[in-house]
């Protein structure tokens, strides 16, 4: 595994998320560009930590160890790393604790459950129907609510899958799930970031 530029990374975090307060958030398109603004830095992390973890070699990575053989340096897959591979990484008492811990992240949790049950929004699709998969949906968003970090995570996941690859209108009516999203991703970051800076230090 390739050694760790901490500056590096703690030089691209604060510039990415300078821009992503910057930005102007009155008009829909800022919004938008704050919250995938945040997810750079998001991705930046958790790629660091399911690299950390595929290299100690954990259960959560082991079919992809053996799918990979020789390619030492091949990325572990991103959704692994961006749900359970970041809650294992930070710890999911510690996640758990930042995310509730903070008005404007659960007000945003709170708002993608009451959309979901709503019948409001929906992020998975049924692929054989073609018709919104409800029950995935509504199974994910209780854990979330009920402080699953990880179904928190996949909820975000696909809504960000969703609205890069172009499968969700973007609307008004997407404003309240991206500044929820954001409020959400905030809190992770931050957290996500002390826990890589921790593992410096003990290196």
């Amino acid at each position: 595994m390739q050694e760790l530029n901490f500056r590096a990374l703690e030089s691209f975090c604060t510039a990415w998320l300078r821009k992503a307060e910057r930005i102007d958030t009155e008009p829909l398109e800022g919004v938008f560009d704050r919250f995938f603004t945040l997810w750079v830095v998001f991705n930046r992390l958790y790629e660091e930590a399911g690299r950390t973890l595929a290299h100690r070699g954990h259960p959560i990575y082991r079919s992809f160890i053996k799918r990979r053989g020789p390619r030492v340096f091949a990325p572990p897959p991103d959704k692994i790393s961006a749900t359970k591979g970041i809650t294992v990484f930070v710890g999911h008492h510690r996640l758990r604790a930042h995310i509730q811990g903070d008005a404007e992240a659960m007000r945003g949790l709170e708002y993608i459950h009451d959309a979901i049950r709503n019948g409001m929004l929906y992020l998975h699709e049924n692929h054989e129907t073609g018709e919104p998969d409800t029950e995935k949906d509504l199974v994910l968003v209780d854990k979330a609510i009920g402080g699953c970090v990880k179904s928190t995570l996949t909820l975000i996941y696909q809504a960000r899958c969703n609205l890069f690859h172009g499968q969700k209108a973007f609307t008004e009516a997407q404003r309240e799930l991206l500044i929820g999203m954001s409020s959400i991703l905030i809190q992770v970051i931050e957290c996500s970031f002390y826990a890589v800076a921790e593992r410096v230090e003990r290196a």
